[in-house]
């Protein structure tokens, strides 16, 4: 038997795959004996790159740290080029508040973050990109449960902003669905039903677990909090009932990956959210 060194069950000796957490065993292989073609080939190399990995399989903190580091530097040169082509080109900048060109920003959003997660994680496989991203288990039987606590959420916030306690935020996917008709509709909240599983794939996916190959739960979901807090800062730091809507989602989030292990919780909460947030809009 051979225990995971993420979750710390108990697995196989000829598993490839932790069956609890689908962390992958480093492959022992056999010492090379000093003169043979093996090592000579090995001197001859030279030093070699450092994997993503440590011996275990495991993704660790730097990983988190260095992806989070391009993703900031890739958005924010994204953001300036497009207001320069708004403040360049009227005609662009028209058509980039429109439902196809809002569809259109987010999606190229959405790629460049889910191709730089994928180079910072380098699976080389299909089966170990669906292991080590949580997307090989099936949603855990909590997922109901799961539904009706974001429902419960969503419902607070608005209950809150329609009574007056709390200021409601300006989000042009749910304002352009509420106001227009038509395939505009569509396309306005085409990014807020795509969102959660290009977001998950790279926070719950890889970030959280890149975070907790090195530090402990609290802290890595604490991270976690703090980044999705800046990526929502628009909406959290206009409004107390955003903040405690996000904050108690990416929270149950977390937990979700680590307690059960499949994305897929995660992907049909954030979800949820997302279309409730949509359905809302229409309320107000």
């Amino acid at each position: 038997m051979k225990k995971c060194s993420y979750c710390g069950r108990e697995n196989e000796d000829a598993t490839v795959h932790c069956r609890e957490c689908g962390t992958e065993f480093a492959q022992a292989s056999a010492p090379a004996v000093e003169g043979t073609p093996s090592a000579v080939s090995d001197v001859l190399a030279g030093p070699q790159l450092q994997p993503a990995l440590d011996s275990t399989g495991s993704w660790l903190a730097r990983d988190a740290w260095k992806c989070l580091g391009m993703l900031f530097v890739l958005g924010f040169v994204m953001s300036i080029a497009w207001a320069a082509l708004e403040v360049r080109l009227p005609a662009f900048g028209r058509w980039s508040r429109s439902g196809a060109g809002h569809c259109v920003l987010s999606a190229v959003q959405d790629a460049i973050s889910v191709l730089t997660v994928l180079y910072f994680a380098r699976t080389e496989t299909v089966a170990s990109f669906l292991s080590r991203f949580g997307l090989d288990r099936p949603p855990s039987d909590c997922v109901w449960f799961v539904v009706v606590v974001t429902l419960g959420v969503r419902a607070f916030g608005h209950v809150m902003i329609s009574s007056g306690l709390a200021r409601g935020v300006y989000n042009l996917s749910y304002w352009g669905f509420a106001h227009s008709i038509g395939f505009e509709r569509c396309l306005y909240l085409a990014p807020t039903l795509i969102a959660p599983f290009s977001e998950e794939l790279c926070i719950r996916g890889f970030v959280y677990r890149a975070f907790r190959g090195s530090y402990s739960i609290v802290l890595s979901t604490t991270l976690v909090l703090g980044f999705t807090a800046i990526t929502h800062w628009g909406q959290v730091h206009h409004s107390w009932v955003a903040a405690v809507d996000i904050g108690a989602i990416t929270l149950l989030q977390c937990f979700l990956r680590e307690r059960t292990g499949s994305l897929w919780d995660c992907v049909i909460c954030h979800l949820v959210f997302n279309a409730g947030g949509a359905f809302v809009s229409l309320l107000r």
